[in-house]
């Protein structure tokens, strides 16, 4: 996660920030339902003590994204995602998905996310979750903690249906009424 990226952005008198203000609202996670969070964290300004304090292991994101197979691997070896969105993304409900989130579906791995109006798009509740609150994630928490092997295969069935460039790129193309190739 990277802290804050950019300055917010002001308009028309609405004030549209990073992930550091959605961030902060979710902080008492693991108080709540176990330190189970790790969060590799970009940022000059982050406050590690604070997040620490608060039950979130923190490790050097450049550890697990300084190259293709340690970002693949860090993918492999985590029971799943959960991640909140930039606050324009939230506040804007753009829709807006992670192509992080996207390789977890596509390994397997469920995701709880943070609500950007991507519940409209694709169906959550199984193996995808967004959340609005606090309460939210506890509920998916515990939903893929229950079963969590049914959880992986609706993720990748998620990714399948979704995520899958020969589905999604043809689409647009055909939206854009572009020629699509049919081989």
């Amino acid at each position: 996660m990277s802290w804050s990226a950019r300055q917010p952005i002001t308009y028309n008198g609405e004030v549209y920030g990073q992930k550091d203000v959605e961030f902060m609202r979710f902080i008492d996670l693991p108080k709540r339902v176990g330190p189970i969070f790790e969060i590799a964290l970009a940022g000059k300004t982050a406050p590690r003590e604070k997040i620490a304090a608060a039950g979130w292991h923190i490790i050097e994101p450049r550890s697990v994204t300084g190259t293709v197979d340690a970002y693949r691997e860090y993918i492999a070896q985590s029971r799943g995602e959960f991640s909140v969105a930039v606050n324009l993304e939230v506040k804007a409900r753009s829709g807006w998905f992670s192509d992080r989130t996207q390789a977890y579906l596509a390994t397997g791995k469920p995701a709880i996310v943070q609500e950007t109006g991507l519940s409209e798009i694709i169906p959550c509740g199984e193996g995808l979750f967004a959340f609005c609150t606090a309460d939210d994630v506890a509920v998916a928490v515990e939903e893929i903690s229950r079963d969590y092997q049914h959880h992986c295969k609706a993720a990748r069935r998620i990714a399948e249906e979704y995520c899958d460039a020969r589905k999604v790129l043809g689409a647009m193309l055909r939206q854009c009424d572009l020629p699509v190739a049919t081989s």
